[in-house]
This record gives C-alpha cells, structure tokens and sequence, in this order.
C-alpha cells in the first residue's frame, strides 16, 4: 500500500516538471558552489511572445516563474552553478499539490545582457550516462535520479557541460 501511494505521489509530482524527463529527488548542487549572476534577474519572453519567465534574486536563491500564454503559472527556486565555462539553474518546482515532493532539474543556461538561452539536460546520450554512473529509476516515461547530492555534482562536472547532454536551447528575451 505504502508503494503504491509513493507512486501515485511521484507520479504526480513528476507532472508538474512536464517539460524535462529527467529529475532528481536530491539537489543537484550544494550550498556552497552556487553563485549568482547579475543579467539573470528580469521578466523574459519566449520569441512566439507566448511564454513568460520572471526571475528575481532573493539572497543566493532565484526565484522563477514560468507563465503559459494561458495564464497557468509555475513556480520554482533555482541555484545557479558553473562547470567550467558552462552555466547551469538547478530548479525545484514550489508549487504546492497533495502529497508534493518536490524534485529538481538541471537547465543549461547561456545568459547575455538582453538574450537569455536554455535547454534542459535530458538528452538520451544524457539519460544513458545517467545510468551507468548515478542510481536513477525510470518511473511513467522519466529518470528519477535518487542518488545524493556529492554523487551527482561529480557526475555533473564529469558530463553536463558538453554539448551532447542538452537539446537545442530555446532563446528568451528580456521584456523593455
């Protein structure tokens, strides 16, 4: 019964990162190595000016919210961490459902003055290193990483940075 409940809960919780197949239950960077970047806050617009981001800084901690043209909006923290020359958010949704575990995913970001570009790490060449290095489940369709923190920033550093580990990024806009 416990396990079927826990699927249910993380079935539904996995709805609410709809747009990434892979997550983790764990941060995928620690406290200490995230950083900030001063061209991240602002309101952006996707170039179909259907979809909004609104980013705002709030001690080490972004807080972002994705807004559809439909008005359905999503909210998530996000700490921001480099590899190499790379730049990547970690984001943990924080809206609020019944039976909510929140779980995080890894974006790749590439941030200019006035462009902001970002592609999720879920590439299938991604999700196969996933599995030979880390402990992942595949649960309805997704990669559920369930290893600790420690493992997966090494994992990360090892693998996130090269091009192969995301799709092509979609390009936002700062809003005037």
């Amino acid at each position: 019964m416990r396990f079927k409940l826990a699927s249910t809960a993380l079935a539904g919780l996995l709805l609410l990162t709809g747009c990434t197949n892979v997550v983790s239950l764990n941060p995928l960077v620690a406290e200490k190595p995230a950083t900030t970047h001063p061209a991240l806050p602002g309101t952006w617009i996707d170039s179909d000016g259907k979809d909004t981001i609104v980013i705002r800084l709030n001690g080490p901690i972004y807080a972002v919210t994705y807004v559809e043209k439909s008005g359905t909006a999503y909210k998530f923290d996000g700490r921001l961490f480099k590899i190499g020359d790379a730049t990547f958010l970690d984001l943990v949704t924080t809206n609020e459902a019944p039976f909510h575990i929140p779980v995080h995913f890894a974006m790749r970001i590439w941030i200019d003055r006035d462009t902001f570009r970002m592609a999720f790490l879920d590439t299938d060449w991604f999700k196969k290193q996933l599995a030979q290095h880390l402990s992942t489940e595949k649960i309805d369709g997704r990669t559920v990483i369930t290893a600790q923190t420690p493992a997966i920033q090494a994992f990360l550093e090892a693998n996130a940075a090269d091009d192969k580990a995301h799709g092509d990024p979609e390009t936002m806009r700062r809003m005037q």
